[in-house]
């Protein structure tokens, strides 16, 4: 019997709070040959977001500061040894488990990004944002390993 794809080997099963909405692996380094976090986005207003180990067994993972508080819209790696997590209010950079300051990580009045975001998409050198007024922000990882914002052309329509 010939197959495509590959076979799938159950390796844990855990029960959910409440209903997934979304799911991302994450490499604690770009060197790393295997995913060490899995975030799982809930529909869940009070822990929208939870985060699980993967080593010898999948289990919860408190010792990393992923924000859990909030719902996570995108989370990426990011650069050689980064990973970002965004949110409606702005951007959540880790490295080595550790939060990285940045003038990023809040959005809204009197803030780096003045709108709230409704969505984005993560590369590793890239992250694109659409706003809440749908203008579209792009960052590239400069050489220091800092996001900076990058000049966007003005779009005639709206993103959605």
């Amino acid at each position: 019997v010939l197959r495509h794809g590959l076979g799938v080997a159950e390796m844990a099963v855990s029960p959910m709070p409440s209903k997934v909405q979304s799911v991302w692996t994450l490499k604690a380094s770009a060197k790393d040959t295997h995913h060490k976090y899995i975030l799982v986005g809930l529909a869940n207003e009070q822990c929208p977001t939870i985060v699980l180990s993967v080593g010898e067994q999948v289990e919860m993972c408190t010792t990393v500061k992923f924000l859990t508080d909030r719902k996570t819209l995108c989370a990426a790696e990011l650069g050689a040894d980064m990973i970002v997590q965004v949110h409606a209010a702005g951007l959540h950079i880790l490295k080595a488990g550790k939060e990285v300051a940045h003038s990023l990580s809040k959005v809204g009045p009197g803030a780096a990004l003045g709108k709230y975001i409704k969505a984005a998409a993560v590369e590793p050198h890239q992250v694109a944002l659409i706003l809440a007024d749908s203008s579209l922000v792009y960052l590239e990882l400069n050489a220091k390993g800092e996001l900076v914002p990058v000049r966007v052309p003005e779009v005639s329509t709206q993103v959605k």
